[in-house]
């Protein structure tokens, strides 16, 4: 599973998002669900700090390149955030606070609200 990896396996990985979104490749609806199902699972596992950069860095190229991602990334975050936040790690709920930064950054207001849930 992904808490066996290595460090090194990790960030390569989590590149390796940022060059599939680059590229296009989570224009699709399933792809951009499978990624948001890991992205959060791995919230869960991995704490350290090059981790978590490496995600950030993967989220955020995933939220430039695919509107499909950025559906399915709002929806799961909002979900998330609303699961009594006040039982959460603090841990936690910082990353869910700077995941909801970065949402916000990659929203064009008048284009996209439609992709947040209602």
């Amino acid at each position: 599973g992904a808490s066996r990896r290595s460090l090194a396996e990790r960030l390569e990985a989590w590149s390796g998002v940022c060059d599939a979104a680059a590229a296009g490749e989570l224009a699709d609806a399933d792809a951009s669900a499978a990624l948001v199902s890991v992205v959060f699972a791995s919230l869960r596992e991995h704490d350290d700090k090059p981790s978590r950069v490496a995600l950030a860095r993967a989220v955020d190229a995933a939220l430039t390149h695919s509107p499909a991602f950025l559906k399915a990334f709002a929806a799961r975050l909002l979900k998330a955030a609303s699961d009594k936040p006040q039982e959460m790690e603090p841990a936690r709920r910082r990353e869910l606070l700077r995941w909801s930064c970065a949402l916000v950054r990659h929203l064009d207001l008048e284009t996209q609200a439609s992709a947040l849930p209602h």
